[in-house]
């Protein structure tokens, strides 16, 4: 909707709605942790923060939420000029915001592995991997099961989404890389030792076996080798870039 490609407009609505459905449950889990909920959103508003990375992330994520709602709306009222600036507004905060999440963890010296150059760019590349890891997994079962819109799904979502993937999945292994470079010959303090930890250290089972490999190289396989360009394929794929990504928030 964003660049005008016409063949996606159709499979717009499980976008929209998935997106605003996973926000939302993601304000939930937050709540759930806080004892006063509604504090936060009182004192984001009558006592901002500008210094503080912790309150932009509440900023752009609110009006993310937003820009989703607004999308939504307008996409089932049929007002499309509405629509469209929404979809553009929506997007680009959907970039900003998981890097001021990057900045949070960034700014924390006491937490040497998340201090890091490349922390914001690796929220997004996990969001985006996430993102279309999700749409794999859904429009695969909206093929398989023959629900609504399934012609659309086997001929353009999956096609769409699987190229998507590939290259996301590789974007995500030059960041996972980089990071581990910066990681071991930066110049924080205690992001070397943080990162060997992981690398050769007692988490290296986990990152290796369930990060690298069932996370980003065998997605990666199953989206390049013909044999395996299906849609059964995906959908492993898909599932298993999830595995990576709670391999990585776990470690």
């Amino acid at each position: 909707t964003v660049f005008g490609i016409e063949m996606f407009i159709p499979l717009e609505k499980r976008h929209a709605i998935l997106a605003l459905l996973c926000l939302v449950t993601a304000f939930g889990v937050i709540a759930l942790d806080l004892q006063f909920p509604v504090r936060m959103v009182f004192g984001a508003v009558l006592s901002p923060s500008p210094r503080s990375p912790m309150w932009w992330m509440g900023v752009f994520y609110g009006v993310y939420l937003v820009f989703l709602i607004i999308e939504v709306l307008s996409m089932f009222t049929g007002r499309w000029r509405l629509h469209r600036i929404a979809c553009v507004l929506s997007s680009i905060t959907a970039i900003v915001a998981p890097t001021t999440l990057g900045a949070v963890f960034g700014v924390l010296a006491s937490r040497p592995y998340w201090h890091g150059a490349f922390t914001p760019p690796a929220m997004v590349a996990a969001a985006l991997l996430s993102g279309t890891a999700l749409l794999g997994i859904v429009f695969y079962c909206v093929y398989r099961f023959r629900l609504a819109g399934y012609e659309r799904a086997g001929t353009i979502a999956i096609p769409a989404i699987r190229l998507l993937l590939t290259i996301i999945v590789a974007v995500t292994v030059l960041v996972v890389a980089w990071d581990t470079a910066w990681g071991l010959y930066g110049n924080v303090p205690g992001l070397s030792d943080a990162t060997a930890a992981i690398l050769v250290g007692p988490l290296a089972l986990p990152f290796w076996i369930f990060r690298v490999l069932l996370g980003l190289v065998v997605p990666l396989v199953l989206l390049v080798l013909p044999r395996t360009r299906t849609p059964a394929g995906l959908f492993a794929a898909s599932c298993l870039a999830f595995v990576g990504l709670f391999a990585d928030r776990a470690i």
